[in-house]
């Protein structure tokens, strides 16, 4: 038996918020049964998730996480504007989370970070360091610690089960596969 699509009857948006917009969609199951089924509608662009190289060291940050109350690893990244592409988000991200200027920015792959609730991407660039002078400008929910560590030591933190981060673990995995 062959893997069949649904069809979308009808939706109902049941949350806007300028961060998460929820949708709740009738579908018809290729059973014929009809469900609803909840699901975040993403509009954007997207996100990137940023691999930036100082010679054999690698960006990596500790962030507070509101939702799971820890500080977890994560690569920078963030969300990409309407008018910017991957390899230009990256540039402003890195210089508003971390004050670091890049350059050779080079996407290097993308995937759903949650393909059973939401059609959102996740992009991941890789760079190169050119100077830290710029001014650090995060969120206001952004608590960020930046530094620089040996590309050898984020599998050996993984192993330990020290990366908790999907992002993270993802975009590691895309690097090292090529």
């Amino acid at each position: 038996m062959a893997i069949q699509k649904w069809r979308k009857i009808s939706s109902r948006h049941i949350l806007d918020h300028p961060r998460m917009q929820l949708v709740e969609d009738e579908v018809e199951l290729p059973s014929g049964k009809k469900i609803q089924y909840l699901r975040q509608e993403y509009s954007g662009r997207g996100g990137v998730i940023v691999i930036c190289r100082k010679g054999d060291k690698i960006l990596v940050q500790r962030e507070y996480s509101y939702p799971v109350d820890e500080i977890l690893w994560q690569f920078p990244g963030g969300k990409i504007e309407a008018d910017e592409t991957p390899e230009q988000a990256t540039t402003r991200e890195l210089a508003e989370e971390s004050g670091i200027k890049a350059e050779n920015a080079k996407c290097i792959g993308w995937f759903y970070p949650d393909n059973r609730r939401t059609n959102a991407r996740l992009f991941v660039v890789e760079c190169d360091y050119v100077t830290d002078d710029e001014k650090a400008r995060p969120d206001d929910t952004e608590f960020i610690e930046s530094e620089w560590i040996e590309n050898g030591q984020i599998s050996q933190m993984i192993r330990r089960g020290e990366v908790r981060n999907y992002a993270m673990l993802a975009a590691w995995g895309m690097l090292q596969s090529r």
